[in-house]
């Protein structure tokens, strides 16, 4: 059986610009190698939730917003790695030391 034929492309008004998407998890700054790929693959699932608006965005923004939470992500990794949140993690959640 033939494949079928290939449907035509699109057209995009010249207003609508060209959508891009953000390309892998890897990191994009300059944070700790240990929380790079935990900080990476949380920027891609905030930034894919993010839907249309992000989509269309200029590349630039999208890199300013990613590398911003992969800096809030892996900050707060080394945090709580540090025990800075050890006594308000025992206050937001009393019975988690009881379990």
């Amino acid at each position: 059986m033939p494949d079928p034929a290939p449907s035509a492309p699109r057209r995009r008004s010249k207003s609508t610009p060209e959508p891009t998407t953000p390309s892998t998890p890897e990191p994009t700054c300059s944070v700790s190698s240990e929380h790079a790929r935990a900080a990476g693959q949380a920027a891609a699932k905030l930034c894919s939730g993010a839907g249309h608006r992000l989509l269309y965005a200029p590349t630039e923004l999208q890199q300013l917003i990613t590398e911003a939470i992969e800096i809030g992500y892996a900050t707060a990794l080394q945090d709580v790695r540090d025990g800075d949140f050890d006594g308000a993690i025992r206050e937001w959640r009393p019975g988690l030391s009881e379990e």
